[in-house]
């Protein structure tokens, strides 16, 4: 699943709405190994993220041991420093490895995830 919720700014609940309607894919979709990618405008930190996190999605950066990787902002003199975009796995796959990468044309950083079937 590909995702891009609006910014928690985006005005009039928009952000929790979409959220909410991201959640309701997920638990649709469960049954199946399922990936869930893009920019989330959230951190971990943030109500959406644990409420994916109880849906039993993990994060493929946590699960390849890839450590911290801020992705926004890239356009910046200084470097990224929010992980805003994420990599979301179930429990049916996990994650060997994520990094980032510069993305001409965006304020975002990319991230490549190898993943694989879980045993």
């Amino acid at each position: 699943m590909a995702v891009h919720p609006c910014n928690p700014y985006c005005g009039r609940d928009r952000w929790s709405a979409e959220h909410q309607l991201l959640h309701e894919a997920v638990i649709d979709n469960l049954d199946q190994p399922l990936v869930v990618a893009g920019d989330f405008n959230a951190v971990d930190d943030h109500g959406p993220m644990q409420a994916l996190r109880r849906l039993g999605l993990k994060s493929a950066t946590d699960v390849a041991g890839a450590g911290w990787l801020p992705t926004y902002p890239a356009d910046e003199p200084f470097p990224p420093l929010l992980p805003i975009d994420h990599v979301m796995i179930n429990k049916k796959l996990t994650a060997t490895s994520v990094t980032s990468f510069a993305i001409t044309g965006t304020d975002h950083r990319g991230l490549f995830a190898t993943l694989a079937g879980a045993r």
